[in-house]
């Protein structure tokens, strides 16, 4: 019809030039870049003092791949706890004096909660400023979640201690043997166990009575302790059972330190108090190592076993290796 707007027909509608543009305009690909977390940060969460370690040995390998990385969460010793180097991480090995570093602590507010550092060798030497950067900037990042790993450790240390001598309790013996077995399959490294008993220990308390039977646990518990390296756990999953779990070492080499046991407490006389004789102890055990299991910490704690019933058997006053499985 003449004079009828067509105007309808003409125009699209806001709505469908909207459509037809997001069906024309070409399609940009966008992605998101990831975002670092801050360091203090990822540290801050880390209340296990094993999993803060790792963390700074990783951080400050990233930063100088050819340094050898140190750290201790004992502001009191001076040997690392853990090492990182070409061979991975691991504990440190040596006996003798500590090395020299370039260390800075863990500090805050003058808490001391440990320390980190590079081995201060032909690597670490040309580039000793950067190096030095690095390890402020780490350790200011750090030290907040160090102090709180410590007292978070401190606290857990409470509920896994056997009242009396001070030695780990069960649950904390098997935590630890489960944890200890996982690194050492990860890394294809050694691991042994030593059971121990304390012969004659009930004769000894219905001779003597309780006080004197606590008395030859505590001296025990100290031959024990004076016996192994720090990074060697000590147990006493209880009554005159103790157990000693020893990364990083065969079978033969716990027998070696089984041996130094059993000679030191029989030449370590048991003061009783007035009127009694000291008394010399002695001790049976049983040893086994993860090649003895086939890589079963179950079977190897089978085989420590069976092996400890044996020396008992057989006399005590012995350490016998578990046969092979």
């Amino acid at each position: 019809m003449a004079g009828k707007d067509t105007r309808s027909r003409q125009t699209a509608s806001p709505a469908r030039v909207r459509e037809s543009r997001l069906r024309t305009a070409p399609r940009v690909e966008t992605r998101e870049l990831p975002l670092r977390e801050p360091l203090f940060l990822r540290l801050a969460r880390m209340l296990d003092p094993a999993d803060l370690e790792t963390a700074l040995l990783e951080e400050m390998r990233a930063r100088l791949p050819q340094a050898t990385a140190m750290v201790s969460l004992d502001p009191s010793s001076p040997e690392p706890s853990r090492v990182m180097d070409d061979q991975g991480i691991h504990r440190w090995r040596q006996a003798h004096r500590p090395p020299r570093l370039l260390a800075v602590p863990l500090s805050d507010l003058g808490d001391a909660s440990g320390w980190i550092a590079y081995l201060d060798d032909a690597q670490l030497r040309q580039q000793k400023p950067n190096a030095a950067a690095h390890l402020l900037e780490i350790a200011a990042a750090a030290a907040i979640p160090a102090r709180n790993a410590r007292r978070h450790a401190d606290a857990l240390e409470l509920t896994l201690r056997d009242p009396l001598t001070g030695l780990y309790n069960r649950r904390a013996y098997e935590a630890f043997l489960e944890r200890e077995e996982q690194r050492a399959r990860r890394g294809g490294q050694s691991l042994a166990l030593i059971l121990i008993d304390l012969d004659h220990f009930k004769s000894l308390n219905d001779t003597y009575g309780h006080p004197i039977g606590d008395r030859a646990l505590l001296l025990l518990s100290q031959v024990l302790l004076d016996a192994v390296r720090r990074s060697d756990i000590v147990a006493r999953p209880g009554g005159d059972e103790f157990s000693i779990v020893l990364p990083e070492t065969g079978a033969a080499g716990a027998a070696r330190i089984a041996s130094r046991i059993r000679r030191r407490l029989g030449e370590t006389p048991l003061i009783c108090g007035s009127g009694i004789e000291p008394l010399h102890l002695s001790i049976s055990c049983g040893i086994a190592d993860l090649d003895d299991a086939r890589g079963e910490a179950e079977t190897m704690i089978h085989l420590a076993d069976k092996a400890l019933y044996e020396a008992k058997r057989s006399g005590r006053n012995q350490v016998l290796r578990a046969a092979r499985q």
